[in-house]
């Protein structure tokens, strides 16, 4: 979904399809991920996959790195800059819309609320239609992959 997003902004050269199925399964083989098994994939190998993809596609400036203690101030100045950026939960909470816990999941962060309480708002490939959000550190830990051409 973050490449999605800067396909549209820029960087067309990614398979996006009318589906997405071939940029998710050539970032699913990249990552190593279990697919089309349980989608499995270990967090840490998400920016190396990233950065394969963009290099496959003729983009050797994408630079996608981990950071395993997201801060608040960070996700806000990444959105600030209209810079999605991959969250991997550990033992993520319920979202809103949602029945079931998201577990250990990584989703696009693409907003975020900080008013009363500060919340994600969040696109996952399980449901691909709406956005979601989410209370910030409704998490057991979440790390980020930013993802900066």
């Amino acid at each position: 979904m973050v490449l999605g997003y800067w396909d549209s902004h820029g960087y067309p050269n990614f398979p996006i399809g009318p589906d997405g199925e071939t940029l998710i399964g050539e970032l699913a083989d990249a990552m190593g991920t279990n697919w089309p098994g349980n989608g499995e994939t270990w967090p840490w190998g998400i920016d190396d996959g990233i950065e394969e993809v963009c290099e496959n596609h003729g983009y050797s400036n994408f630079d996608a790195s981990n950071d395993y203690w997201m801060t608040w101030n960070e996700v806000k100045d990444k959105v600030d800059a209209n810079k999605p950026f991959v969250m991997s939960m550990l033992h993520g909470g319920t979202g809103s819309g949602q029945s079931q816990p998201y577990g250990d999941h990584s989703v696009a962060c693409v907003e975020y609320s900080d008013y009363d309480e500060d919340y994600v708002f969040i696109h996952d490939t399980r449901d691909e239609d709406e956005h979601h959000y989410m209370a910030y550190g409704n998490w057991w830990a979440a790390m980020a992959t930013w993802v900066r051409p």
